[in-house]
């Protein structure tokens, strides 16, 4: 008996998937809910588990191709008499399939001893499309489309984080005793994103198919370091999540983001997304625009600078923002009323916490 192997459906916008590496080859046995190979869809990459017991008698699509969801891409039998031997493939024919984005495995050859020649590949009809770029070029194309795209302005604001800092040392220690989780200043950050998401509507939006979108609901990314890639996990509801509950979810996404066991589902929908390089040293910087939200908002490092307080020039812990606007979304006062909106609750942090 046979089992089709088909590429999965990983979450539920996804209609594609990239067969990134094989973990077996032609032979091996493969027990089920062990893993069979590797996919990356547009975000991340994942080792994908095969729902059966075999020996894998075909590899019906190669390594670096795309194919569309429920395309079979190997094959599984119950028992093997005798393992295939190595494909045999011509230079030239392995070039013209890689051109045309032509399995070999399965292929039958008309050259001597089974090999396979560029007529037999012609001949083939195509099981996937070549693959255009590897994680690494996709997500500088997709940066680029933003860049040509999308008519972003900035704007900025040195806000006192005084308060933060003490409140956040007043509250890490019980909350991570209650709770299991260390609060970070990204979770406050995250927090104050999402209150002025809120209670500036108007930023709740996305530009899409060429028309201003607005968002039911408040979902909020964060840039999140993965191996070889940036990923944005996307937050749900994250107004109406405590400080203590959001702060879970984003160390539960971002620890599986670093592991690459993020679904696709849960890095869309978001419409703001919060890069924080504080912890690099960072004093401040520009980010860009992860379409379609409205705007990203760049957090640097909390530092002692100059700061005028009451008159006088004092030496206060700020934090530097840069928010990020599509001019399609918002104007210039709209964003700065955004932006005043995210800085008022980190200089009264005690908003945060209701």
């Amino acid at each position: 008996m046979t089992h089709d192997i088909v590429m999965p459906q990983l979450g539920m916008t996804m209609t594609e998937g990239f067969v990134m590496q094989w973990l077996k080859k032609v032979g091996d046995l493969v027990e089920k809910g062990e893993p069979l190979f590797i996919v990356e869809t547009d975000k991340v990459d994942m080792d994908v588990e095969s729902p059966y017991k075999g020996y894998v008698s075909e590899l019906v699509v190669e390594e670096k191709l795309t194919v569309a969801v429920g395309t079979v891409i190997a094959r599984l039998s119950e028992s093997m008499e005798e393992k295939p031997g190595k494909l045999r493939v011509s230079p030239r024919a392995r070039r013209v399939a890689e051109e045309l984005g032509v399995g070999l495995n399965g292929l039958a050859g008309t050259g001597e001893g089974g090999r396979i020649r560029e007529v037999d590949v012609r001949g083939a009809r195509p099981t996937a499309k070549a693959a255009t770029a590897p994680a690494r070029r996709r997500i500088a194309e997709r940066l680029e489309e933003s860049v040509r795209t999308v008519p972003q302005f900035y704007v900025r604001r040195e806000v006192d984080a005084s308060q933060l800092t003490l409140v956040r040392e007043q509250l890490l220690p019980p909350i991570e005793k209650r709770d299991g989780v260390r609060l970070s200043f990204t979770d406050f950050l995250l927090r104050a994103l999402a209150l002025a998401l809120r209670d500036v509507a108007g930023m709740n939006s996305v530009w899409r198919d060429g028309a201003l979108e607005e968002c039911g609901r408040i979902d909020v990314g964060f840039a999140a370091q993965s191996p070889g890639q940036l990923l944005v996990p996307v937050i749900r509801d994250a107004a109406g999540l405590s400080l203590s509950k959001l702060a879970q979810r984003r160390a539960d996404l971002a620890a599986r983001a670093k592991a690459g066991k993020l679904l696709s589902d849960e890095m869309q929908g978001g419409s703001a997304t919060l890069s924080n390089l504080g912890a690099f040293g960072i004093d401040e910087f520009d980010a860009i625009i992860n379409p379609p939200e409205s705007c990203i908002l760049a957090a640097g490092r909390i530092a002692p600078r100059p700061f005028v307080a009451d008159g006088q020039l004092v030496a206060r812990p700020t934090l530097k923002l840069t928010l990020t606007v599509d001019h399609r979304v918002a104007d210039g006062v709209l964003a700065a009323t955004f932006l005043n909106a995210v800085a008022k609750s980190i200089e009264q942090p005690a908003t945060l916490l209701v």
